[in-house]
């Protein structure tokens, strides 16, 4: 529920919204007509905004602060919202409940749109209706890089998993050829490439080194061993 005590600024929604690229040159008549339609929201640090399985009933503008959104997924990663976005339902968009939590992480002012104004918003405002399209396109495009990244971390997590059983097993790792080791290293390179590509971080690119370490290791001791048959 919104609070009453706002600590987040007072600052006029008009001029709130006007520094945001998604209200960007709009008149001075599209800005009043979404003033007066959109309920002006404040919450407490630690609020929790949405809960799984609340109606998506309404598009959210983050005005200040920050909003935090985890999936029901065990593991999911963390989304945020932050001033300026557009989130929750948006125009076009066929959600209708929220698979998830979303708490304020800094004292937050929102605008809220409901769904059933979406029509007359459009028409009042043309300029939103291909800026909301291309926030909705990001929006799925994100969904998508991080459902593959999740998809890799559990393919890699297999892969270590099956490399640890093979590295601390002597007997199994000495029957093993040289070709099928080149065969584990050249997809670790390749994974690597694609895990650059979508922003992962130094301890996890870490955590892979080492892997690779201990692979590299075995294949010079099973060109040893080849050598010496």
């Amino acid at each position: 529920m919104a609070t009453t005590t706002p600590s987040v600024s007072q600052v006029p929604l008009t001029q709130a919204l006007r520094q945001f690229e998604l209200f960007k040159d709009l008149t001075e008549t599209e800005m009043q007509w979404f003033i007066e339609h959109a309920a002006d929201e404040w919450y407490e640090e630690g609020t929790q905004v949405v809960s799984q399985g609340d109606s998506a009933d309404a598009m959210t503008v983050i005005v200040e602060g920050m909003l935090r959104f985890q999936l029901k997924d065990p593991g999911s990663p963390a989304m945020f919202a932050r001033p300026g976005q557009a989130t929750g339902l948006l125009p076009y968009s066929r959600l209708r409940t929220y698979n998830g939590n979303a708490f304020a992480i800094q004292p937050l002012r929102i605008a809220r749109i409901h769904r059933d104004l979406f029509p007359e918003m459009l028409q009042r405002i043309p300029e939103l209706g291909p800026r909301l399209v291309a926030v909705m396109s990001d929006r799925i495009r994100e969904t998508v890089r991080i459902s593959e990244q999740r998809a890799t971390l559990k393919a890699l997590g297999k892969l270590a998993a099956g490399l640890a059983h093979e590295l601390n097993n002597p007997a199994s790792a000495a029957q093993r050829s040289a070709h099928d080791l080149r065969h584990w290293f050249k997809m670790m390179q390749e994974a690597n490439q694609f895990l650059a590509e979508r922003g992962f971080d130094a301890a996890q690119f870490q955590c892979l080194l080492e892997i690779e370490r201990e692979l590299i290791g075995q294949v010079d001791r099973e060109r040893s061993l080849n050598a010496r048959a």
